[in-house]
C-alpha cells in the first residue's frame, strides 16, 4: 500500500502463481529500460533470485540480506555491494563473490537506521514496554539465578564450533544459565539436543526461549548478564538491538561477511573490549563480564556513551548515494 500510494513506476510480480511469471517479470522490468537494478535479500526469495538471473538492466548489483554472492555470473550480475567496516580486506574478501565487489566506506554507517526503543521505555516495533518486566516473567522457560548468557539467534546460525563455546563458557562458570533461542521443528530440535550432547555440557543449565514479542525480547537482552553472538554466523539488527540497551555482545569475528557485522557496529563506535581474537579468548571475555559487575557497568558505560554514532547518519545515504553512482558511471 506504501509503494502503490507514491507516484513511482510500482511493478508487482506474483511469483508462481501462473507459470508465464518470468517472462512477464522480464517484459513488465525490461519495458523500463533501466540504468541499474539493485536486488535486496536475493536468496531469500527464489522469485527475485530466479529473476537476477536475466539481464534485465545495463548494471545489476546486489547487497546484503543473508550476506552472501548470488553465485551468478558476473557478465549478468555486476555487483556486490558490501560495507568495508565488516569486511576483511579487499584483496582477500574480493574473492567471496563472484560479482565485483564494491565497498561502502567503512569509517562510516553502511545503512541509516533509527533506534528500536524509545526513551519512555517502550519498544518501538509494538509499543509496548519492556523496562518493568524482570526474571520472574521468563520463569517459564529459565530459573530466575545465576549469570545469564543469552543467544537469541536463531538455530541455523549456531554452529557445531559455536557449542564447544558455549560448553566451555558452562564449564568456567559454575553459576552460568545458557539461554538459547528454541525451534518449533522436531528435526532442529534433535540436532540441537545432539551437538549439546556432543560437547559434554550441563543439558539442566541450558534453556530454550521461544520467539518473543518485540518488548519481551528488549526484556530479555536488558536482564542478561552478556549477550553471545552466534559463530560463524552472527547477529546484525540484533547486535544493534542489545547494545541500545548497553548489554555488552561478545563476539568473534569470522572469515565471511555474516560473522563480522558485530565487529563493524564496535569499529564505529570505537568500543573493542568485547571483540574475541579466538575461540579461548571469547569464552574468557564472556565469564569476565558475566561474573565481574563492576567490569560490566563499565563497558554498558562506553556502550551507552557511544551507541548515539550508529543512528541518524545522513553519511549512509551520501554513501549509497556515490556508490550507485560509481556502478552506473563505469558500466
Amino acid at each position: 500500500e506504501y509503494l502503490l500510494s507514491k507516484n513511482d513506476n510500482v511493478i508487482i510480480i506474483t511469483g508462481e502463481a501462473h507459470k508465464d511469471w518470468l517472462s512477464e517479470a522480464r517484459t513488465k522490468i525490461g519495458k523500463l529500460k533501466l540504468d541499474l537494478i539493485l536486488y535486496l535479500d536475493s536468496t531469500m526469495s527464489s522469485i527475485s533470485h530466479r529473476v537476477l538471473m536475466s539481464k534485465l538492466a545495463k548494471v545489476q548489483a546486489v547487497s546484503h540480506g543473508h550476506p552472501v554472492t548470488t553465485g551468478v555470473y558476473n557478465r549478468y550480475m555486476d555487483y556486490y555491494v558490501s560495507w568495508g567496516a565488516a569486511e576483511l580486506d579487499y584483496e582477500e574478501s574480493k574473492n567471496h563473490y563472484t560479482e565485483k565487489l564494491i565497498l561502502l566506506p567503512k569509517d562510516k554507517m553502511h545503512q541509516y537506521y533509527s533506534p528500536r526503543i524509545n526513551e519512555d521505555g517502550l519498544s518501538v516495533i509494538n509499543n509496548l514496554p519492556y523496562k518493568q518486566l524482570t526474571r520472574e516473567d521468563f520463569k517459564e522457560y529459565v530459573i530466575d539465578d545465576g549469570n545469564w548468557y543469552t543467544c537469541m539467534q536463531k538455530p541455523f546460525k549456531r554452529h557445531p564450533e559455536f557449542y564447544q563455546m558455549l560448553a566451555l563458557i558452562l564449564e568456567k562458570d559454575k553459576n552460568g544459565r545458557l539461554l538459547l533461542h528454541d525451534s518449533d521443528n522436531d528435526e532442529i530440535k534433535e540436532i540441537v539436543n545432539n551437538r549439546l550432547k556432543n560437547v559434554n555440557i550441563d543439558i539442566n543449565r541450558v534453556h530454550f526461549i521461544p520467539c518473543q514479542k518485540h518488548n519481551k525480547l528488549m526484556a530479555l537482552y536488558n536482564l542478561s548478564d552478556v549477550v553471545l553472538d552466534s559463530y560463524h554466523a552472527g547477529g546484525c539488527t540484533t547486535t544493534r538491538e542489545v547494545l541500545e540497551l548497553g548489554i555488552p555482545v561478545v563476539t568473534l569475528p569470522a572469515k565471511y561477511l555474516g560473522g563480522r557485522w558485530s565487529l563493524a557496529y564496535y569499529n564505529i563506535i570505537n568500543v573493542d573490549d568485547m571483540i574475541a581474537r579466538s575461540k579461548e579468548n571469547y569464552v574468557d571475555i564472556s565469564v569476565k563480564i558475566a561474573t565481574d559487575k563492576n567490569y560490566r557497568n563499565t563497558l554498558k558505560k562506553k556502550i551507552l556513551d557511544n551507541i548515539h554514532k550508529l543512528f541518524y547518519q545522513d553519511e549512509a545515504v551520501e554513501s549509497w548515494s556515490n556508490v550507485i553512482e560509481e556502478m552506473i558511471i563505469n558500466r
